[in-house]
């Protein structure tokens, strides 16, 4: 009997290959090299992937003359995508239960959280398809929309079972180290990018530069697009990470990927904790400001405004991760990668505190407005905390120059949620010009909030008390 994607018999051990590295992209779109390229072409040249390998799935494989790094395409969707990568993981030519693996694709990203062109690290791959669904038209007054679990009785219901392909977690602490070795990157831009950004008047996030950021992932065979079926994404990856998850990227394979791995990593022939989800920004999930859903949707036929950087900024930012796999290979073979910080220290806070001028919240109280700090056109969130322990460091760092009253805000991820702000965890980051080298501030993550903070999302103001110096000395009911 012949394994699906190798025409030959199994090979004797000696000549078994063994990357190091998996490559893992969806989609060419013409030649292998020398045109415009799709996911594969920018590894494929400047890898020098010049091995062609036959392979009985979507497109041949390609590996580079050492060995060490190995390419597939596996083809658009998650069936194409869980049978090829199966096809792989059985292909006896291939030891990969040492390999690693890195999925490197564009995807459509929610403004809410980033701009074009910019790569996230996802942790959750929630899928899009695993679900009841009833047309709209049909759905049930209380119903906000007509897509629910399976083997539940209404839209998120609470006593959801058990998944069973409907979310997978990848190793947290390896996606930490890859965000970690990624962060400050410096990735393409054009004009004509920031131009497209520019339209997108209504979402901050989407505007700024590109940038490298952690931020989840939905999988799905239909490709959606607008407001709504947005919200419903968003809340969808929520429900299924247990308020974990944040969704950033949305595109059409991962999970079928990621499936066919668990079942490989239960032969021993792959493993799962290996696993890297980098997506990057080609295009926005929703239209911009003044244009419909159906009509941006069809403009995006003609090819997305952000590809070619997307491209470009997935071959930089995972050729780091890459880079530093293969300089380290003789400790990263038997030992995975470590982050410096833990990458789920901060879900064992329950809040998330913001420290602030008092007449600025004065101001805004009064107003009614949704509160802005001085520097977030300048940062592109809304800084804060939560571990408590840090808000004396972080507030005598950054803020001792600063005169006057402040006051901590104390909020839950959940409360700025149900205001339609969203939180991002990720590493420290300046507040204006001041760099976050405060001690402690690699130690852990900080919730980024992703807009300012209504003050409906607001559950206690707390006193904060300073000496004459300046020096902040304690905040009632969370400093210790």
């Amino acid at each position: 009997m012949t394994i699906a994607g190798c025409s030959t018999a199994p090979t004797a051990t000696n000549d078994v290959l063994r990357p190091k590295v998996v490559i893992v992209t969806m989609f060419e779109r013409g030649a292998d090299t020398g045109d415009a390229p799709g996911e594969f072409q920018l590894w494929n040249e400047r890898r020098q992937l010049n091995r062609v390998l036959p392979f009985h799935g979507h497109h041949d494989l390609h590996m580079d003359e050492n060995g060490d790094l190995l390419a597939i395409v596996t083809g658009v969707g998650t069936a194409k995508a869980a049978a090829s990568i199966m096809a792989l993981g059985m292909d006896p030519r291939f030891d990969l239960s040492a390999s690693y693996w890195l999925v490197a694709g564009i995807a459509g990203f929610d403004p809410n959280d980033a701009s074009l062109g910019s790569a996230a690290w996802a942790e959750y791959l929630v899928d899009g398809d695993l679900a009841h669904e009833i047309d709209a038209r049909e759905k049930p007054d209380d119903w906000e929309w007509g897509y629910i679990a399976r083997h539940t009785k209404v839209p998120f219901d609470p006593n959801k079972p058990e998944p069973r392909g409907e979310v997978f977690r990848l190793n947290p602490e390896l996606t930490q180290w890859a965000f970690e070795q990624t962060q400050n990157v410096t990735l393409p831009d054009t004009a004509e990018l920031a131009a497209s950004r520019a339209r997108y008047t209504n979402y901050p996030a989407a505007t700024e530069p590109p940038s490298v950021l952690k931020g989840d992932h939905l999988a799905a065979l239909t490709f959606w697009h607008g407001e709504i079926l947005n919200a419903w994404a968003n809340a969808w990856v929520d429900y299924w990470s247990d308020g974990d998850g944040e969704f950033v990227s949305s595109a059409m394979e991962d999970t079928g990927t990621y499936q066919s791995l668990t079942y490989l990593d239960r032969l021993g022939r792959a493993n799962k904790d290996r696993v890297l989800v980098l997506r990057t920004a080609s295009n926005y999930t929703v239209p911009p400001p003044g244009v419909g859903a159906a009509e941006n949707l069809l403009s995006e036929n003609d090819g997305y405004s952000g590809l070619g950087i997307a491209l470009e900024s997935a071959y930089r930012v995972g050729s780091v991760v890459v880079d530093a796999l293969l300089a380290d290979w003789p400790r990263y073979k038997n030992q995975l990668p470590e982050p410096s910080m833990s990458p789920s220290a901060h879900l064992q806070h329950d809040y998330v505190y913001h420290l602030i001028q008092a007449k600025l919240w004065q101001q805004s109280t009064t107003t009614g407005d949704t509160y802005f700090p001085p520097t977030y056109e300048q940062d592109g969130f809304t800084h804060a905390t939560a571990n408590p322990d840090m808000l004396l460091p972080v507030a005598n760092h950054f803020y001792t120059d600063v005169d006057g009253d402040w006051l901590c805000l104390r909020m839950t991820v959940d409360s700025l949620a149900d205001a339609g702000v969203n939180v991002v965890f990720e590493g420290t980051a300046p507040v204006g010009d001041k760099a976050a080298d405060f001690a402690g501030a690699n130690g852990e993550l900080f919730p980024h909030i992703m807009g300012g903070i209504p003050p409906g999302a607001v559950l206690d103001v707390l006193p904060v008390s300073r000496n004459a110096d300046g020096q902040f000395l304690s905040i009632d009911d969370v400093s210790h």
